[in-house]
């Protein structure tokens, strides 16, 4: 709000978002539309935010700090068999053309957590 009056701005990020909050005088709100928001840098939230509400239009409002991976070529590197010879999945590979800043902690394909290759005995979870 700005003087008692709702003042509404479409922006790009959520950090530009936070921004556009704290010149408005009072509780703020940050409404996010269904999708994805990425964000790579941190959010600080301080005490000029207090009462700041942050929502989704939505159901399907994420905040994310990934990175989707573009125009990878899988390929199949291996079937993996158990002792049996009974299948228990295929390995595949891709390069990464993108620059990562931080590596790559996780892996999600799709929504779920999938487990690399450099541990393939671990939990994803």
């Amino acid at each position: 709000r700005q003087h008692g009056l709702h003042r509404r701005s479409t922006v790009s990020s959520l950090h530009e978002a936070l921004e556009v909050t704290r010149q408005c005088k009072g509780n703020g709100q940050i409404i996010l539309k269904d999708g994805t928001h990425h964000v790579l840098d941190t959010l600080v939230l301080g005490p000029q935010d207090n009462g700041l509400r942050i929502t989704g239009e939505g159901s399907e409002a994420i905040v994310s700090g990934g990175i989707a991976l573009k125009n990878l070529e899988w390929k199949e590197y291996k079937k993996i068999t158990n002792d049996n010879q009974e299948s228990k999945g295929t390995i595949y590979v891709a390069k990464i053309q993108q620059k990562l800043p931080f590596g790559i902690k996780a892996l999600h394909v799709g929504s779920k957590r999938a487990t690399r290759a450099r541990y393939p005995n671990a939990n994803p979870e």
